[in-house]
């Protein structure tokens, strides 16, 4: 029998590319590549233990990539980039978060960035 949710979430995962996602440049050294990637928003509350405890919160631009689109990469790496209308994002973990993460049974990654400011 078939298993109608890992077949579901296939069918939304390819939903998402054709509807949710543009095209960006991801970067690695040298390699770069045109990808699929829907953009999101994550808040991490981070203390900062130098200034007696105060919480920081941190605004990342994450990216939800298919697993599929990242072959020639392999997992994403912290110093990874990603470009998107003109603007640099770098592939980094936030506070206890590692810089991505699968999801949707492991057919996508959440891949978390921050801009860089010129």
């Amino acid at each position: 029998m078939p298993d109608m949710l890992k077949n579901g979430l296939a069918w939304l995962h390819e939903k998402r590319k054709e509807h949710l996602s543009r095209t960006v440049t991801y970067r690695r050294g040298s390699l770069e590549r045109e990808i699929n990637a829907s953009p999101g928003d994550s808040r991490f509350d981070q203390v900062d233990e130098e200034t007696g405890g105060i919480v920081r919160q941190i605004h990342t631009r994450d990216w939800i990539v298919g697993v599929e689109d990242m072959e020639e990469f392999g997992k994403p790496e912290s110093g990874d980039q990603v470009i998107d209308g003109g603007k640099q994002y770098d592939v980094c973990p936030i506070g206890d978060e590692p810089q991505f993460r699968l999801i949707d049974d492991g057919i996508a990654y959440r891949i978390h960035s921050l801009e860089v400011k010129a």
